[in-house]
């Protein structure tokens, strides 16, 4: 008897739910306007460098934890779908949009990001810079195809080498 009375209990109060929603009552999930969210998420941006600075600042061991999950990574770079996401991000962008913001952020950030980074940049090129300098190359001759074979491809070899590729 309890469970025809719980059924029918049921019933009723989904009989009820679908009309209210019918009569645009009553949502399952509210969701604010477009321009509403647009408005919060700019109001939320003011505490946002520092909560960012804060989550930095209590990360450990950040490389350490990328480098174990390459195999996951590999695993689903081999999947279609996942592979097919990558198409969908970039067909959402046109070319015209990409470059109003790279032209007008990128260009903003660039030379404080390559000033900031000068010095990692000299150190990492420094050992390609030593065995280019230590390389020994065998004298020009009139024939192009050997002086690729003799003196291009040795030195593309021996930069290669020297950053670990």
């Amino acid at each position: 008897m309890s469970v025809v009375l719980s059924q029918r209990r049921t019933r009723g109060i989904l009989n009820i739910l679908v009309e209210l929603k019918a009569r645009g009552l009553w949502n399952m999930v509210y969701v604010p306007p477009k321009e509403e969210r647009k408005k919060r998420y700019v109001a939320s941006t003011g505490g946002v460098p520092a909560s960012y600075g804060a989550g930095i600042a209590r990360t450990n061991d950040w490389q350490a934890k990328a480098v174990a999950g390459q195999g996951l990574f590999e695993e689903q770079m081999r999947k279609p779908e996942v592979l097919a996401r990558r198409v969908t991000g970039l067909q959402k962008t046109s070319d015209a949009v990409w470059k109003q913001k790279a032209s007008t952020l990128g260009v903003q950030r660039i030379a404080a990001g390559m000033v900031e980074g000068a010095d990692r940049q000299a150190n990492n090129y420094e050992p390609i810079a030593e065995a280019l300098r230590s390389l020994t190359l065998a004298d020009k001759t009139s024939d192009p195809m050997q002086n690729i074979d003799q003196r291009v491809k040795p030195v593309v070899a021996a930069a290669r080498r020297a950053a670990g590729k």
